[in-house]
């Protein structure tokens, strides 16, 4: 009877420590370097709709967020690197990323749709009416952590 109660102690315990241990908070979890693996690009105007990849056969891409806020991101193309520094911040379930270039900044919010220790999904969508012509679109970005 002692050993029951001492083995339920010791896996509430490990219980205790795993849960606690384990962070779900995305500004926790977001922190590294994350390989984009698909970048789905999905625009729809005049009731036409076009998926298309934003990753050509051989390119890749990752961002790096820091614990300081911070990101820089690399874009191996087939032509060559192209590189970006900014900003971050994260409210519930979104993301906003103040990117900074030579004489602007460029500012996303995207919905942070999944996010785990290995994977994460994110989304940004517009629509738009102009002359009467509804334009829309949305990006899709899965990403695994390296």
């Amino acid at each position: 009877m002692k050993s029951i109660k001492t083995l339920a102690a010791i896996a509430f315990a490990a219980l205790t420590l795993s849960l606690t241990g384990c962070s779900k908070d995305p500004e926790d979890l977001i922190i590294g370097t994350w390989e984009e693996t698909e970048v789905t690009y999905t625009e729809t105007y005049n009731g036409n709709t076009e998926t298309n990849s934003m990753l050509e056969e051989g390119e890749t891409a990752e961002i790096t967020f820091n614990k300081d806020l911070t990101f820089s991101s690399i874009y191996h193309s087939n032509d060559g690197a192209a590189t970006s520094n900014g900003t971050y911040s994260i409210a519930g379930d979104k993301i906003t990323i103040t990117t900074v270039m030579e004489e602007d900044t460029d500012v996303e919010v995207y919905n942070i749709d999944n996010i785990d220790k290995k994977n994460m999904t994110l989304s940004i969508s517009e629509s738009m009416t102009y002359e009467g012509e509804t334009y829309s679109y949305s990006i899709k970005i899965v990403c695994k952590k390296k």
